[in-house]
Protein backbone atom coordinates (compact mmCIF):
# COMPACT_ATOMS: atom_id res chain seq x y z
CA UNK A 1 0.00 0.00 0.00
CA UNK A 2 1.23 4.02 -0.81
CA UNK A 3 0.40 6.94 1.28
CA UNK A 4 -1.32 9.32 -1.16
CA UNK A 5 -3.15 12.25 0.58
CA UNK A 6 -2.83 15.09 -1.54
CA UNK A 7 -6.29 14.74 -2.81
CA UNK A 8 -8.44 13.09 -0.51
CA UNK A 9 -9.59 16.09 1.68
CA UNK A 10 -10.79 18.30 -0.92
CA UNK A 11 -11.81 15.02 -2.82
CA UNK A 12 -14.15 14.09 -0.11
CA UNK A 13 -15.18 17.49 1.17
CA UNK A 14 -16.39 17.94 -2.76
CA UNK A 15 -17.91 14.20 -2.82
CA UNK A 16 -19.88 15.73 0.74
CA UNK A 17 -21.14 19.06 -0.98
CA UNK A 18 -22.13 17.19 -3.81
CA UNK A 19 -24.02 14.85 -1.57
CA UNK A 20 -26.10 17.62 0.45
CA UNK A 21 -26.86 19.14 -3.07
CA UNK A 22 -28.39 16.05 -5.04
CA UNK A 23 -31.29 15.19 -2.55
CA UNK A 24 -32.65 12.78 -0.32
CA UNK A 25 -31.47 9.07 -0.87
CA UNK A 26 -34.28 6.91 -1.61
CA UNK A 27 -32.59 4.12 0.29
CA UNK A 28 -34.30 3.72 3.67
CA UNK A 29 -31.90 4.37 6.65
CA UNK A 30 -30.83 1.00 8.21
CA UNK A 31 -31.97 0.32 12.26
CA UNK A 32 -29.29 -1.54 13.29
CA UNK A 33 -27.64 0.32 15.86
CA UNK A 34 -24.86 -2.05 15.36
CA UNK A 35 -22.63 -3.91 18.11
CA UNK A 36 -22.43 -5.22 14.81
CA UNK A 37 -24.60 -6.02 13.05
CA UNK A 38 -22.32 -3.35 10.66
CA UNK A 39 -23.48 -1.28 8.45
CA UNK A 40 -22.28 2.50 9.48
CA UNK A 41 -21.56 5.44 7.26
CA UNK A 42 -18.79 4.38 5.48
CA UNK A 43 -14.95 5.57 5.36
CA UNK A 44 -15.47 8.81 3.04
CA UNK A 45 -18.87 9.43 4.61
CA UNK A 46 -17.41 9.36 8.22
CA UNK A 47 -14.48 11.38 7.37
CA UNK A 48 -16.76 13.98 5.48
CA UNK A 49 -18.61 14.18 8.45
CA UNK A 50 -16.04 14.82 10.74
CA UNK A 51 -15.21 18.02 8.90
CA UNK A 52 -18.26 19.03 9.08
CA UNK A 53 -18.96 18.57 12.61
CA UNK A 54 -15.13 20.28 13.14
CA UNK A 55 -16.72 23.51 11.23
CA UNK A 56 -19.74 23.39 13.27
CA UNK A 57 -17.71 23.50 16.62
CA UNK A 58 -14.08 25.34 15.56
CA UNK A 59 -13.11 26.30 18.95
CA UNK A 60 -12.95 22.71 20.24
CA UNK A 61 -12.54 20.33 17.13
CA UNK A 62 -10.16 19.98 14.50
CA UNK A 63 -9.72 16.78 12.23
CA UNK A 64 -6.11 15.97 11.25
CA UNK A 65 -5.50 13.26 8.44
CA UNK A 66 -2.27 11.36 8.87
CA UNK A 67 -1.71 9.53 5.99
CA UNK A 68 -3.72 7.45 3.47
CA UNK A 69 -4.54 3.62 1.98
CA UNK A 70 -4.00 4.25 -1.61
CA UNK A 71 -7.00 1.99 -2.71
CA UNK A 72 -9.94 4.40 -2.88
CA UNK A 73 -7.34 6.66 -1.22
CA UNK A 74 -9.08 5.66 2.02
CA UNK A 75 -8.35 8.33 4.79
CA UNK A 76 -6.33 8.10 8.23
CA UNK A 77 -7.90 10.63 10.71
CA UNK A 78 -8.15 11.63 14.07
CA UNK A 79 -10.50 13.94 15.65
CA UNK A 80 -9.16 15.91 18.03
CA UNK A 81 -11.76 17.77 21.34
CA UNK A 82 -10.19 20.36 23.54
CA UNK A 83 -8.89 23.64 23.70
CA UNK A 84 -6.03 24.71 21.38
CA UNK A 85 -2.35 24.00 21.54
CA UNK A 86 -0.15 26.37 23.75
CA UNK A 87 3.11 27.08 25.17
CA UNK A 88 1.80 27.64 28.39
CA UNK A 89 -0.68 24.72 28.19
CA UNK A 90 1.76 21.83 30.23
CA UNK A 91 0.57 18.54 31.49
CA UNK A 92 -2.71 18.24 29.78
CA UNK A 93 -4.48 15.15 30.31
CA UNK A 94 -5.49 13.51 27.65
CA UNK A 95 -7.59 9.96 26.47
CA UNK A 96 -7.81 8.33 23.35
CA UNK A 97 -10.59 5.76 21.71
CA UNK A 98 -10.27 3.95 18.49
CA UNK A 99 -12.60 1.91 16.85
CA UNK A 100 -12.65 -0.64 13.92
CA UNK A 101 -8.82 -1.84 14.53
CA UNK A 102 -11.03 -5.11 13.20
CA UNK A 103 -12.93 -3.87 9.83
CA UNK A 104 -15.91 -6.23 10.83
CA UNK A 105 -16.51 -4.65 14.16
CA UNK A 106 -17.89 -1.71 14.12
CA UNK A 107 -19.59 -0.66 17.05
CA UNK A 108 -21.62 2.13 16.15
CA UNK A 109 -20.36 4.23 19.60
CA UNK A 110 -17.01 6.24 19.29
CA UNK A 111 -18.62 8.14 16.00
CA UNK A 112 -21.27 9.14 17.98
CA UNK A 113 -19.96 9.70 21.83
CA UNK A 114 -17.68 12.82 20.04
CA UNK A 115 -20.66 14.37 19.38
CA UNK A 116 -21.84 13.55 23.44
CA UNK A 117 -18.62 14.74 24.48
CA UNK A 118 -18.60 18.26 22.46
CA UNK A 119 -22.52 18.96 23.62
CA UNK A 120 -21.48 18.44 27.23
CA UNK A 121 -18.10 20.60 26.50
CA UNK A 122 -19.86 23.97 28.06
CA UNK A 123 -21.76 22.08 31.40
CA UNK A 124 -20.09 22.47 34.16
CA UNK A 125 -21.90 20.10 35.90
CA UNK A 126 -20.82 17.50 34.05
CA UNK A 127 -17.10 15.82 34.37
CA UNK A 128 -16.93 16.08 30.90
CA UNK A 129 -17.38 19.55 30.73
CA UNK A 130 -14.90 20.37 33.55
CA UNK A 131 -12.55 18.03 31.89
CA UNK A 132 -12.38 19.89 28.71
CA UNK A 133 -12.66 23.63 30.09
CA UNK A 134 -9.53 23.02 32.25
CA UNK A 135 -7.57 21.79 29.21
CA UNK A 136 -8.15 18.03 29.14
CA UNK A 137 -8.33 16.64 25.51
CA UNK A 138 -9.69 14.05 23.72
CA UNK A 139 -7.61 12.18 20.56
CA UNK A 140 -10.24 9.87 18.91
CA UNK A 141 -9.38 7.73 15.57
CA UNK A 142 -13.12 6.32 14.35
CA UNK A 143 -11.85 3.90 11.67
CA UNK A 144 -8.32 2.17 12.53
CA UNK A 145 -8.59 -0.05 9.25
CA UNK A 146 -10.59 1.83 6.88
CA UNK A 147 -9.73 -1.17 4.44
CA UNK A 148 -10.84 -3.99 6.04
CA UNK A 149 -14.45 -1.63 7.16
CA UNK A 150 -14.77 -1.15 3.80
CA UNK A 151 -14.72 -4.93 3.34
CA UNK A 152 -16.16 -5.64 6.20
CA UNK A 153 -13.25 -8.10 7.09
CA UNK A 154 -11.46 -8.39 9.94
CA UNK A 155 -7.66 -7.61 8.60
CA UNK A 156 -6.24 -5.29 6.11
CA UNK A 157 -5.88 -5.43 2.74
CA UNK A 158 -2.20 -7.17 3.76
CA UNK A 159 -4.00 -10.02 5.60
CA UNK A 160 -2.66 -8.82 8.92
CA UNK A 161 -4.38 -8.36 11.59
CA UNK A 162 -3.60 -4.60 13.02
CA UNK A 163 -4.43 -5.88 16.97
CA UNK A 164 -1.26 -8.15 16.53
CA UNK A 165 1.17 -5.34 14.95
CA UNK A 166 1.74 -3.01 17.69
CA UNK A 167 5.56 -2.96 19.18
CA UNK A 168 6.15 -5.14 22.35
CA UNK A 169 8.05 -4.09 25.12
CA UNK A 170 11.68 -5.78 25.81
CA UNK A 171 10.96 -7.85 22.16
CA UNK A 172 13.06 -5.87 19.26
CA UNK A 173 11.54 -8.57 16.68
CA UNK A 174 8.34 -7.01 17.17
CA UNK A 175 7.72 -4.22 15.67
CA UNK A 176 5.36 -2.57 13.31
CA UNK A 177 4.90 -3.88 10.13
CA UNK A 178 1.79 -1.72 8.85
CA UNK A 179 0.97 1.48 7.53
CA UNK A 180 -1.94 1.69 9.28
CA UNK A 181 -0.15 0.70 12.74
CA UNK A 182 3.19 2.66 12.04
CA UNK A 183 1.16 5.96 11.19
CA UNK A 184 -1.24 5.82 13.86
CA UNK A 185 1.71 5.65 16.02
CA UNK A 186 3.15 8.62 14.71
CA UNK A 187 0.20 10.41 15.07
CA UNK A 188 -0.43 10.03 18.36
CA UNK A 189 3.37 10.91 19.39
CA UNK A 190 3.25 13.80 17.60
CA UNK A 191 0.22 15.15 18.89
CA UNK A 192 1.04 14.15 22.75
CA UNK A 193 4.36 16.31 22.17
CA UNK A 194 2.71 19.34 20.28
CA UNK A 195 -0.11 19.52 22.99
CA UNK A 196 2.18 18.75 25.90
CA UNK A 197 -0.02 16.06 27.26
CA UNK A 198 -0.35 12.94 28.95
CA UNK A 199 -2.15 10.50 27.86
CA UNK A 200 -4.48 8.67 30.75
CA UNK A 201 -7.05 6.29 29.53
CA UNK A 202 -7.21 4.79 26.26
CA UNK A 203 -10.20 2.59 24.87
CA UNK A 204 -9.83 0.75 21.73
CA UNK A 205 -13.56 -0.90 20.79
CA UNK A 206 -13.86 -4.17 19.13
CA UNK A 207 -16.57 -5.95 19.17
CA UNK A 208 -18.65 -9.17 19.38
CA UNK A 209 -16.32 -11.96 17.94
CA UNK A 210 -16.54 -13.59 21.40
CA UNK A 211 -19.33 -13.00 22.95
CA UNK A 212 -20.21 -17.00 23.43
CA UNK A 213 -17.50 -16.79 25.82
CA UNK A 214 -19.26 -14.34 27.67
CA UNK A 215 -20.74 -15.52 31.03
CA UNK A 216 -22.92 -13.01 30.91
CA UNK A 217 -23.86 -12.82 26.99
CA UNK A 218 -26.26 -9.57 27.92
CA UNK A 219 -24.04 -7.52 29.81
CA UNK A 220 -21.93 -4.93 28.39
CA UNK A 221 -19.36 -7.01 27.18
CA UNK A 222 -15.53 -7.46 28.38
CA UNK A 223 -13.12 -4.99 29.45
CA UNK A 224 -9.50 -6.48 28.81
CA UNK A 225 -6.96 -4.94 30.90
CA UNK A 226 -2.98 -5.08 30.00
CA UNK A 227 -1.48 -8.46 29.88
CA UNK A 228 -0.75 -10.23 32.95
CA UNK A 229 2.83 -10.85 31.55
CA UNK A 230 3.25 -7.13 32.42
CA UNK A 231 4.49 -7.87 35.95
CA UNK A 232 4.78 -4.01 37.30
CA UNK A 233 1.02 -3.89 36.59
CA UNK A 234 -0.54 -4.88 39.61
CA UNK A 235 1.78 -2.90 41.65
CA UNK A 236 1.98 0.43 39.69
CA UNK A 237 -1.74 0.66 38.31
CA UNK A 238 -3.72 -1.88 41.02
CA UNK A 239 -5.26 1.49 42.47
CA UNK A 240 -6.84 2.28 38.82
CA UNK A 241 -7.55 -0.91 38.48
CA UNK A 242 -9.98 -0.86 41.58
CA UNK A 243 -11.11 2.04 40.61
CA UNK A 244 -11.91 1.29 37.13
CA UNK A 245 -14.40 -1.82 37.92
CA UNK A 246 -16.25 0.44 39.92
CA UNK A 247 -16.59 2.60 37.18
CA UNK A 248 -17.42 0.39 34.79
CA UNK A 249 -20.43 -1.40 37.16
CA UNK A 250 -21.21 2.25 37.59
CA UNK A 251 -21.81 2.88 34.51
CA UNK A 252 -23.02 -0.54 32.83
CA UNK A 253 -24.33 -2.18 35.71
CA UNK A 254 -22.58 -5.64 34.53
CA UNK A 255 -19.07 -5.81 32.40
CA UNK A 256 -16.68 -8.35 33.06
CA UNK A 257 -12.92 -6.96 33.72
CA UNK A 258 -9.69 -9.52 32.94
CA UNK A 259 -6.78 -9.62 30.91
CA UNK A 260 -7.37 -11.33 27.51
CA UNK A 261 -5.83 -14.76 28.28
CA UNK A 262 -8.61 -14.65 31.56
CA UNK A 263 -11.73 -12.97 29.60
CA UNK A 264 -10.94 -15.35 26.09
CA UNK A 265 -9.05 -17.96 27.20
CA UNK A 266 -6.14 -17.29 24.53
CA UNK A 267 -3.30 -14.52 24.74
CA UNK A 268 -2.29 -11.70 22.05
CA UNK A 269 0.76 -10.20 21.07
CA UNK A 270 0.86 -6.65 19.64
CA UNK A 271 -2.50 -5.57 20.90
CA UNK A 272 -2.97 -1.63 21.31
CA UNK A 273 -4.19 -2.15 24.72
CA UNK A 274 -0.86 -3.28 26.04
CA UNK A 275 1.18 -0.84 23.38
CA UNK A 276 -0.38 2.11 25.01
CA UNK A 277 -0.33 0.34 28.63
CA UNK A 278 3.88 -0.19 28.49
CA UNK A 279 4.31 3.24 26.87
CA UNK A 280 2.06 5.73 28.02
CA UNK A 281 -0.36 5.50 30.72
CA UNK A 282 1.77 2.64 33.21
CA UNK A 283 4.18 4.92 34.48
CA UNK A 284 2.04 7.90 35.52
CA UNK A 285 2.34 9.03 39.12
CA UNK A 286 0.85 6.03 41.26
CA UNK A 287 -1.65 8.49 42.73
CA UNK A 288 -3.49 9.43 39.11
CA UNK A 289 -5.64 7.17 37.88
CA UNK A 290 -4.90 5.91 34.52
CA UNK A 291 -5.41 2.49 31.96
CA UNK A 292 -5.23 1.05 29.05
CA UNK A 293 -8.00 -1.26 27.91
CA UNK A 294 -9.97 -3.00 24.66
CA UNK A 295 -13.39 -2.83 25.38
CA UNK A 296 -15.03 -6.10 23.68
CA UNK A 297 -18.50 -5.30 23.48
CA UNK A 298 -20.97 -7.84 23.38
CA UNK A 299 -23.04 -8.67 19.79
CA UNK A 300 -26.71 -7.84 19.71
CA UNK A 301 -29.19 -10.40 21.03
CA UNK A 302 -32.34 -10.71 19.43
CA UNK A 303 -32.28 -7.59 17.79
CA UNK A 304 -31.42 -5.76 21.59
CA UNK A 305 -27.99 -3.99 21.31
CA UNK A 306 -26.16 -4.35 25.03
CA UNK A 307 -24.83 -1.61 24.52
CA UNK A 308 -25.38 2.37 24.57
CA UNK A 309 -24.36 5.55 23.94
CA UNK A 310 -25.41 6.86 26.93
CA UNK A 311 -23.90 4.29 29.20
CA UNK A 312 -20.69 4.60 27.08
CA UNK A 313 -21.53 8.47 27.72
CA UNK A 314 -21.51 7.68 31.70
CA UNK A 315 -18.23 5.52 31.66
CA UNK A 316 -16.20 8.55 29.84
CA UNK A 317 -17.48 11.02 31.97
CA UNK A 318 -16.76 8.70 35.30
CA UNK A 319 -13.50 8.24 33.90
CA UNK A 320 -12.72 12.07 33.17
CA UNK A 321 -14.06 13.29 36.78
CA UNK A 322 -11.94 10.50 38.26
CA UNK A 323 -8.74 11.90 36.39
CA UNK A 324 -9.36 15.83 37.58
CA UNK A 325 -10.10 14.44 40.94
CA UNK A 326 -6.43 12.48 41.07
CA UNK A 327 -4.68 15.37 39.68
CA UNK A 328 -6.18 18.02 41.60
CA UNK A 329 -2.35 17.98 43.16
CA UNK A 330 -0.96 18.05 39.71
CA UNK A 331 -0.33 21.85 37.81
CA UNK A 332 -1.49 22.02 34.48
CA UNK A 333 -2.65 24.94 32.52
CA UNK A 334 -5.31 24.93 29.85
CA UNK A 335 -4.79 27.18 26.63
CA UNK A 336 -7.35 30.34 26.65
CA UNK A 337 -10.15 29.72 24.10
Amino acid sequence: MKLNGKKTIFGLLLCGFILSSCGRSTKKPSKIESASGIPGPGVHRQFVSAHNFASKNPALVTVEQFGAISENDFPLFMVRIGRPASPAAVNRPALYLSDLTHGNEYTGLVDKLQEQFVLNSTRLETAVGKFISSGGIIYIVPVVNPWGYNKKTRKNANNIDLNRDFPVENDPNKVPTQIETKLLIEQIQKVVRRDQARLHFTVDYHCCAHSEKSAHPLSAGQMLIPSSDNHTRDVARKGSLMMLEKIAFDAFGEVELGSTSEMLDYTAKGTSKDYFYTTYTRDLPANEFGMSVTFEGNKLINGDNPNSVQKHFNFWNEVMQEIMKKNATTAFHAAPL
